[in-house]
């Protein structure tokens, strides 16, 4: 019996990393990425206003929104009137040919996209387009 006890060996430890479940567990994040992108850039909610016009521009560098409480927002960074035409004169001197993109909610009144207008004119920026929402025709 005791011949037994000396020839069983110790287990020796596997130190190697297992790279199915890494792979999986990689696979796994970026396909919750992957879903998840599309929607990161509608954290502000925002109903545009409906219009007969078919071209859409896609190529915007800049996006400025107003919501129906009428707070101000340069991209999704929520500013005020002074910040929103310090930031725009400093990005119009580096930029001269920047396209602005104003989405002002649908139900804001129409002095606080005025407003808005005026800002970006006097920080020097001519490009400016008014995002809308395409009416569906019944």
């Amino acid at each position: 019996m005791s011949s037994r006890r000396q020839c069983r060996k110790k287990p020796e430890l596997n130190s190697a990393i297992n790279m199915t479940n890494l792979v999986d567990v990689v696979l796994t994040i970026l396909i919750i990425f992957i879903l998840v992108a599309p929607f990161i850039e509608q954290g502000i909610p925002i109903a545009l206003p409906k219009s007969d016009t078919k071209k859409v521009i896609k190529e915007h560098e800049l996006t400025i929104r107003v919501t129906k409480d009428k707070w101000l927002y340069m991209g999704s960074v929520r500013v005020t009137e002074q910040e929103l035409e310090k930031k725009l004169r400093s990005i119009a001197s580096a930029k001269p040919d920047i396209t602005v993109n104003l989405q002002g909610d649908g139900r804001t009144d129409y002095q606080s996209i005025v407003d808005v207008l005026d800002i970006v004119r006097r920080s020097g920026i001519t490009n400016i387009g008014l995002a809308t929402e395409a009416k569906i025709e019944q």
